[in-house]
């Protein structure tokens, strides 16, 4: 499979609103989404299930990548830090979780549960929830405060 690089393409008006472009290979042949409207990735073996919302409508596309080859192209465009891995399986936009809290329902959950755009919830494994809150912290710095952090519960201020 041939690499793939970041487009370069941006769209919005303004600084604050660009999102770059990523291209993903479907069966349909190579399609772009707006970074800003992909929610999660999901392994699916040889494959990923590319989840996203346009204009209020949650939909998911199978792409022809595998969640580590994802990964690695996301890390090198614009967006990296927006975009963190929460389980061997999965790959989230932060800017798409509504809250996160432990799986236990007290901080000393080994597990937390993220609460997704459009209702869907996926695990973040103790694995990676130490990345997850480094992520989080950034994102919440750069997001202007928007997210607070009350013991292992992050919600939207």
């Amino acid at each position: 499979m041939e690499e793939l690089v970041p487009n370069t393409t941006r769209h919005g008006g303004s600084a604050k609103e660009t999102s770059p472009i990523l291209t993903f290979p479907t069966a349909r042949g190579y399609q772009e989404w707006d970074a800003r409207t992909v929610i999660c990735f999901e392994s699916q073996g040889e494959s990923s299930l590319l989840q996203y919302e346009t204009e209020g409508v949650l939909s998911e596309k199978e792409v022809f990548m595998r969640l580590g080859a994802i990964e690695s192209y996301l890390g090198e465009c614009a967006m990296a830090n927006n975009f963190v891995r929460v389980h061997k399986s999965t790959v989230v936009h932060l800017r798409h979780i509504h809250s996160a809290a432990p799986t236990n329902g007290n901080a000393s959950g080994k597990d937390l549960v993220l609460h997704l755009t459009g209702g869907r919830t996926c695990v973040c494994s103790r694995t990676y929830k130490s990345v997850f809150h480094e992520a989080m912290m950034r994102f919440a710095d750069h997001e202007g405060g928007s997210w607070k952090k009350q013991g292992g519960l992050w919600k939207r201020g």
